[in-house]
C-alpha cells in the first residue's frame, strides 16, 4: 500500500517525537531527488540534510566541550556519530526509509545515501521547525538512538 502525504508525516512525527508546526518542512525532509514531489523540491531533502548535518555535528560538540573532552577525541566521537554508515543504521532501525517519498523509477530497498541524508534533513527540518533551537534537536537525535546511545559508554573511556 502507498503511504500519502499525511500518512508520511504523521509516521514521521510519531518516529521523531517531534510535532512539527510546519509540517511542509517534515515532508521535504522525505524527498527523495526526483520524486513526484519534485516540482517543489527540485533537490529532494538535500538542502535540508546539509542543514542537519551541520546542526547534529554542533550538537553532540557542544555536549563534548562542556565535558572538557579533548579536540581530537570529540573530532573521532563525532565522525563515529554522523557518518553516513551510522546514519543509515539508525534510520533503518527507525524505520525511517520506510518515510522516504522515492522516485517512482526507484524500486526495491532504500539506498543507504538516501536513508542517510534523510536522517539528516528530518534533524534539519526540527531545527527550522522549532526556531533553530539545538535542544529539539538533540532530543530528536536521543529518540531515535543518534545521540547519546552507546557514545555515552565510549566517553567513559576516555
Amino acid at each position: 500500500m502507498a503511504l500519502n502525504r499525511q500518512m508520511l508525516i504523521d509516521a514521521g512525527e510519531t518516529i521523531t517525537g517531534y510535532t512539527f508546526n510546519i509540517a511542509e518542512l517534515l515532508w521535504e525532509s522525505e524527498q527523495a531527488s526526483g520524486s513526484n514531489a519534485a516540482y517543489l523540491y527540485p533537490e529532494g531533502n538535500k538542502r535540508l540534510a546539509m542543514i542537519g548535518d551541520a546542526v547534529s555535528k554542533l550538537a553532540i560538540l557542544g555536549d563534548l566541550r562542556a565535558r572538557n573532552i579533548p579536540r581530537g577525541s570529540m573530532d573521532s566521537i563525532v565522525q563515529r556519530v554522523v557518518n553516513n554508515a551510522n546514519l543509515e543504521r539508525v534510520g533503518r532501525r527507525n524505520h525511517i526509509d520506510d518515510l522516504v517519498n522515492r522516485n517512482p523509477s526507484q524500486q526495491g530497498i532504500v539506498s543507504p545515501r538516501i536513508v542517510a541524508d534523510t536522517v539528516e534533513a528530518i534533524l534539519g527540518a526540527v531545527y527550522l521547525d522549532s526556531g533553530n533551537d539545538i535542544d529539539c534537536v538533540r532530543l530528536v537525535m536521543a529518540r531515535i538512538g543518534l545521540w547519546p546511545q552507546e557514545q555515552e559508554q565510549q566517553l567513559a573511556l576516555l
